[in-house]
């Protein structure tokens, strides 16, 4: 997974691939919480910091993570000179490098639809841990009305499909419902992201309880 990670992030960093996505700041519905926050933000899933850009305009200490070294990097190197960014490589299928109730806020775009339902569930109960009472997780995944949803070489399980390179979850409403509340309550909206195509997601904002 470090592998591919690394490959698909360094041809975009180096223009091999174009860059198309339309940046929209998809977390300032989300100010008040952001800005409200009493610890850094926690970003899982960095890449190459499209969030962070937003991000790090609340002004309040970051740790942006990923599993790949070269996305880091470029977001270190990108928008460390705004604010205090800490960058970490952080592999989402591994217990968390943190301890209990340590983060106000974590942030994932994009990030938690690569795994099986046995490590999505560890991955939410882990998020759990690491969150504040209270606390929030700001998220996007992909839905199942994504184009590529019927792309697939094979379902892995219900929702789990192989794609050329890489298995990708594919969430329905009642999934996000299902692994979301395992944190606390969850709103959830479905949404368009413009990212080499309209990519159709789901956006949920969750607090802790």
């Amino acid at each position: 997974m470090k592998n591919y990670w690394d490959e698909y992030n360094a041809k975009f960093i180096t223009n091999e691939i174009p860059q198309l996505e339309q940046r929209n700041n998809w977390v300032a519905k989300y100010s008040n919480i952001l800005q409200g926050c009493n610890s850094p933000i926690l970003e899982l899933g960095c890449g190459q910091g499209n969030t962070t850009a937003f991000l790090v305009d609340y002004g309040r200490e970051i740790i942006a993570t990923d599993i790949s070294t070269v996305a880091i990097k470029h977001t270190k190197k990108s928008y460390g000179n705004k604010t205090k960014i800490t960058t970490m490589q952080v592999d989402l299928e591994n217990k968390l490098p943190f301890s209990e109730n340590s983060f106000q806020v974590i942030v994932a775009d994009l990030c938690l639809h690569y795994f099986t339902t046995e490590v999505t569930t560890k991955i939410m109960n882990e998020i759990k841990r690491v969150l504040k009472p209270n606390g929030y997780l700001i998220a996007r995944v992909n839905s199942s009305k994504d184009e590529y949803a019927q792309k697939g070489k094979y379902e892995i399980e219900p929702n789990y499909i192989m794609l050329k390179d890489i298995p990708m979850r594919f969430f329905t409403i009642e999934d996000t419902k299902k692994f979301f509340s395992m944190i606390g309550n969850a709103e959830i909206t479905e949404t368009i992201i413009i990212c080499h195509y309209e990519k159709q997601a789901i956006e949920t904002c969750v607090q802790k309880s």
